[in-house]
């Protein structure tokens, strides 16, 4: 059985982008990005569920800037990660949208 250690990077794309929808106005799930919306940030959500559940500790920061170590009840060490997918530009690009990693919502006006 392979293990991930914390020195061994899993699939992910760390990163958000400001993407233009284009012609691409339909998400991964289905739904339709308003068309008044020429920008939308895009996030890329590939393992978020793997990097939850593959430590056996969380860490809690307390007030001081101390962390208290507890059990990480959502731990499972059977999972695996899911590999990038096929053509995935290992970016946020708008050719992301239809990809079911792909998750996005209003940009800020202020920044």
């Amino acid at each position: 059985m392979r293990r991930y250690r914390r020195n061994k990077s899993y699939p992910s794309v760390n990163t958000w982008n400001y993407v233009t929808p284009g012609k691409s106005r339909i998400d991964s799930a289905g739904c339709e990005i308003p068309a008044a919306l020429t920008e939308i940030e895009g996030y890329c959500m590939l393992n978020i569920e793997f990097g939850q559940r593959r430590g056996r500790y969380n860490f809690e920061m307390k007030p001081d800037g101390t962390f208290k170590r507890q059990k990480n009840t959502r731990y499972d060490p059977i999972m695996k990660p899911d590999p990038y997918p096929k053509g995935c530009p290992r970016a946020i690009r708008p050719v992301c949208i239809g990809c079911r990693h792909f998750a996005w919502c209003e940009p800020d006006p202020d920044y």
